[in-house]
């Protein structure tokens, strides 16, 4: 049983264990975990979502237990895997992909479950069989301000996707990118958390000392106009 997160990710892992001869089911709408904004919260959603054979916290714990293995993703989304492992002996896998910073966000709904999400996880990967990770970072955080001891499993990659051999050409035409200017993308969401004011500043930086240089960034939320405003200011002291 896969508990989705971020959609690309809920769409890869499972659709490769399938590829490996794995039966997975996800138990939760990708598109309604998969929105951003407070996926922590989509716990408070799922436990309805699963099957309509199951229905309440107790019963979707009931429904877990057939399966051999679930995966979850994060403390709070974790919440009716450590029923089903108190009910039922269910094994889950849980991964956390890094440390819940509520000290970066903002006041508000992050916040508050950011701060939900920190407090949860050294309970639940108590009971989890293995906490995985993605990075050597992460798992240093999870242990430093957590106290949790995960597994580094690094993101797959999709080579066909992404290789030398793939053409950009068409890409950059359509930005108005030279051949030979370097381009360096971000692509994340405008928070706090993911600290997207370094980057413009690095940039900054990086092309005062690599003439041609070019800087591109895909996405939103809160930070986008002080993004806008950060590369405008670059761009009037000629630093962009």
């Amino acid at each position: 049983a896969f508990f989705p997160h971020v959609q690309h990710y809920a769409r890869s892992l499972p659709s490769a264990l399938r590829d490996l001869g794995v039966d997975v089911e996800v138990v939760a709408d990708e598109t309604e975990s998969a929105g951003a904004g407070a996926p922590s919260l989509s716990i408070l959603k799922r436990a309805h979502l699963i099957p309509s054979r199951a229905s309440g916290f107790v019963k979707s714990a009931r429904y877990l237990a057939d399966f051999d293995l679930v995966h979850t993703q994060g403390g709070m989304n974790s919440l009716t895997a450590v029923a089903s492992k108190k009910l039922y002996g269910t094994r889950f896998v849980m991964t956390e992909h890094c440390c819940p910073s509520p000290d970066i966000e903002p006041l508000g709904v992050n916040s508050f479950f950011e701060t939900a999400e920190f407090q949860s996880l050294k309970p639940v990967s108590e009971r989890a069989s293995q906490v995985v990770t993605i990075s050597e970072y992460a798992k240093q955080a999870l242990m430093k301000r957590n106290g949790v001891e995960a597994k580094v499993i690094y993101h797959g990659v999709d080579q066909e996707l992404f290789n030398p051999s793939v053409d950009g050409s068409s890409v950059r035409k359509e930005l108005g990118i030279e051949d030979g200017e370097a381009l360096v993308l971000w692509a994340s969401r405008l928070t706090p958390l993911k600290d997207p004011v370094t980057f413009v500043k690095a940039a900054g930086m990086v092309a005062t000392k690599v003439p041609g240089s070019r800087f591109l960034i895909l996405g939103s939320g809160p930070l986008k106009k002080q993004i806008e405003r950060e590369g405008m200011n670059l761009i009037k002291e000629r630093r962009l």
